[in-house]
Parts: C-alpha cells; sequence; structure tokens
C-alpha cells in the first residue's frame, strides 16, 4: 500500500530531520516538497504509520497520514 505523509512543523522555517532520514527508512519513499511524501508499506495502516512517526516529532508539529487508493 501507498501512504501520503503530510508533516507540518510547529516551526516553518525548521526542517524536522529525524523525521526525514525516518521516512527514508522505507523500502519505497518519495519526497514531494519538503513536507510531503509517500511511502510504501506492507501490511500496515495510516494509524500504524502515524504510530511510528509520531515519536520523531516536535511538540506543536502535526502529522497526517492517508492511504493512497489505486496502489
Amino acid at each position: 500500500m501507498a501512504f501520503l505523509i503530510t508533516y507540518i512543523p510547529s516551526n516553518p522555517s525548521e526542517r524536522n530531520e529525524r523525521l526525514i532520514q525516518r521516512v527514508k527508512r522505507y523500502d519505497t519513499w518519495a519526497i514531494l516538497n519538503a513536507t510531503n511524501y509517500i511511502v510504501k508499506s506492507r501490511g500496515e495502516t495510516p494509524v500504524d504509520i502515524r504510530g511510528e512517526l509520531v515519536e520523531y516529532l516536535n511538540p506543536k508539529d502535526k502529522l497526517l497520514v492517508s492511504e493512497l487508493a489505486g496502489n
């Protein structure tokens, strides 16, 4: 399955390198722009992926993980 990850930093001028490095550990990933990524993962749900990534967020950051249809 493919998922869209949208990350909204609490401070737009900062990049969360820890989160980006974690996203890059998925077997298949692509950066759409500075805060949007697509990853492929088998047997996981958006809730699972969000659970894996939430520990890399700063306290006021926001994260949305959506499953992409037709993949």
